[in-house]
């Protein structure tokens, strides 16, 4: 890797979490996952390099009853040998982007964006708990979300099924490791990846290229 910072704008840092708490304001992570892909949703790295970890909970941290109905078995796991403490998967994270992308760029516009679905929350706790993400990432972040409003309004429902497994296979671009699970950070990356390449590949029909007015 060349250790000379370069315009990273081209990539995207593919970013899920899972939490104790709907209420973020008291949430802590469960799970971070992340794929760092190029323009066209390509991964830059090997598909068993994807970042996924789970955070440790202690015997006296808790979680809200919607949490704990919808993701008892992460809970479990987090309370497992298998978790590690978030100072751990922070280093990990940080670590990780650097041995993909290398230095980070002094000038915010030529870092990466950090994309997802429904990007809000997990910004706001990456924000608390993993500030070295946020420092190797752009300004705008690429918001899959935003292009369900705006394709419902336009086209009514137009929907994409993340929990269509074919589906999301169908529309991944590359190695598909994972497997259809209701609220796994991992999983949801690729989900997000693979929903962002369906819109991009129906807006090539529904929207082709017109040319210019005479």
């Amino acid at each position: 890797m060349n250790d000379t910072p370069r315009d990273l704008s081209g990539y995207y840092f593919w970013f899920d979490t899972e939490y104790t708490s709907l209420t973020l304001d008291r949430a802590q992570l469960l799970q971070v996952a992340m794929v760092i892909t190029d323009a066209k949703m390509q991964r830059v790295a090997p598909a068993d390099r994807d970042f996924n970890a789970l955070i440790r909970l202690g015997p006296e941290d808790r979680c809200d009853p919607w949490v704990q109905e919808h993701l008892a078995g992460l809970i479990q796991r987090c309370r497992s040998d298998e978790a590690r403490p978030i100072a751990d998967v922070h280093t990990a994270l940080t670590q990780y982007i650097a041995d993909v992308l290398g230095p980070n760029p002094a000038s915010i516009k030529q870092r990466p964006p950090l994309a997802g679905n429904s990007l809000q929350g997990d910004w706001f706790l990456a924000r608390k708990f993993l500030p070295g993400l946020i420092e190797r990432a752009h300004y705008r972040v690429l918001d899959v979300s935003s292009w369900k409003v705006f394709w419902k309004n336009e086209l009514g429902d137009f929907p994409f099924d993340k929990d269509n497994e074919p589906l999301v296979r169908q529309y991944f671009p590359g190695e598909f490791n994972s497997s259809a699970e209701a609220h796994d950070a991992h999983f949801d990356v690729l989900a997000s990846i693979a929903e962002m390449n369906f819109y991009r590949t129906h807006q090539k029909i529904l929207w082709p290229p017109q040319p210019p007015a005479p």
